[in-house]
């Protein structure tokens, strides 16, 4: 499947928003062209209302999500309309239920208005209210970094990765050979942008996609097994191995019938046990690369085996996994509880973190367990806090120094308005203690709240 088959149901919702903005600029709200345009648009963001109370259309750093999910090839096609959203700040518009033509019509032609227009009548919330607009809003839309010289690097080479996955992986499945060399020079630049900075790279360990998740997983598995590495202080030809075997340490699902690996319910016992031929699967796949490489077969082969060895292939009489099985392993379970699957929910990252450190020493090497610990956080990036004072934040950064205490940037409790700007350092004391200090992790649907995923489409 490609990116723009998995998100062909919405794809329609931005060029559709484009045909009625520009209808509404050249001609009367009443004429025809524009009450076609905008029940064009009208129909489509009902499929979406049909099934949940709102639709948010969302920009981010020059991209628009649906719901949280990347539009990546609407956000270059139609960069025009995106770009002028976000002047207008409209970076994140929440459609609702009941929404009629008459009120989607008073939204497009205020859409239009230039954002001294909108400021001069007291913001969005107030215009609509004016408008009487009661269907469309703002949204609570939480960015976790600006964009750098560095993220936009590394957003645009997690994209190459991704695509050299999905054609390696896709090449496996009709059982011809792929070009390892293109996953070995795509992970080597990879590695020298995490080399330059880490901190893109845990950002963009927030990214998934619930339908492509095979390919974003290996991607993201990849992300979090270098920064284990990096934090191991690894060389770089040792940090490429481990993240070209990270990468294809799944591609052995390829040769699972389609049926079985996207099976939206959990897996039957029979199913299960197909399923758990992956790892030797991928070993055999790598294995007649025209350049196979010992290490990627070898992590292919042992990703689920588990440090005890009480897991899948039998691996009993081995004595040990190699030190890369043990890293890919954590990195593979964390992303995978951390996203969304069709059978279940994800897990807060915090959940996650614990999850990981109840098996220590027995499905994770102890060790690295602690790494991964203090490389992410008790509180991964991504994570939505309560604080003491009341306030909410997202996690923006851990604090390798105290685990309880990372950065956060506040998110506003006030509908509409935006981030705060900047850092908020929890490890800062006043007079009496710490100024604020996280009560506890809590779910971001609970408080209406998206944490889109940081990826930039393909330049």
């Amino acid at each position: 499947m490609t990116q723009q088959e998995a998100s062909a149901p919405f794809q329609s919702v931005v060029p559709l928003m484009r045909a009625a903005r520009s209808q509404a600029r050249l001609l009367p709200p009443e004429h025809p062209s524009v009450a076609k345009a905008v029940r064009d648009l009208l129909d489509r963001l009902e499929e979406g209302l049909r099934q949940t109370p709102s639709v948010t259309l969302s920009i981010l750093g020059g991209e628009v999500y649906l719901d949280g999910r990347l539009l990546a090839n609407d956000s270059i096609i139609y960069a025009d309309v995106v770009r002028e959203l976000a002047e207008r700040k409209l970076d994140s518009v929440v459609f609702l239920r009941g929404l009629t033509a008459p009120e989607l019509t008073r939204f497009v032609v205020l859409s239009n208005l230039r954002a001294d227009e909108i400021d001069g009548r007291g913001g969005w919330k107030s215009v609509l209210t004016q408008e009487s607009v009661r269907h469309v809003g703002t949204d609570q839309t939480v960015g976790l970094t600006e964009s750098t010289p560095s993220m936009q690097a590394a957003r645009e080479m997690y994209h190459l990765c991704l695509d050299a996955v999905i054609e390696s992986f896709s090449e496996a499945r009709k059982g011809q050979l792929f070009d390892f060399r293109m996953i070995q020079q795509r992970v080597k630049t990879f590695t020298s942008i995490l080399l330059d900075d880490q901190q893109v790279f845990h950002n963009l360990s927030t990214i998934k996609d619930k339908d492509q998740y095979t390919f974003y997983h290996s991607v993201n598995v990849a992300v979090l097994a270098l920064l284990i590495g990096f934090k191991l202080n690894l060389t770089q030809p040792m940090l490429e191995l481990v993240g070209a075997a990270a990468m294809l340490h799944d591609v052995g699902k390829m040769r699972i019938p389609s049926d079985i690996l996207n099976k939206p319910e959990e897996l039957s016992k029979n199913e299960w046990v197909v399923m758990q031929t992956h790892t030797v699967e991928g070993a055999k796949i790598l294995l007649k690369s025209p350049d196979p490489m010992a290490l990627p077969m070898v992590v292919a082969a042992q990703h689920h085996a588990e440090h005890s060895l009480s897991g899948y292939p039998d691996f009993s009489g081995l004595g040990r996994l190699h030190m890369l099985t043990e890293i890919v392993s954590i990195a593979d379970m964390f992303d995978a509880l951390t996203s969304d699957r069709a059978y279940r929910k994800a897990l807060p990252p915090d959940q996650a973190i614990k999850i990981i450190a109840e098996g220590s020493g027995r499905r994770f090497h102890p060790i690295l367990v602690k790494v991964f610990a203090q490389l992410s956080g008790l509180f991964p990036i991504g994570t939505i806090v309560e604080l003491n004072t009341g306030e909410l934040a997202v996690v923006v950064r851990p604090n390798p120094n105290d685990l309880y205490r990372p950065a956060v940037r506040i998110i506003p409790r006030t509908q509409g308005s935006r981030m705060e700007e900047g850092e908020v350092q929890l490890s800062e004391r006043n007079g009496r203690g710490y100024t604020r200090s996280i009560i506890r992790a809590v779910d971001p649907a609970e408080y209406g709240i998206q944490v889109p995923t940081l990826v930039a489409a393909k330049k």
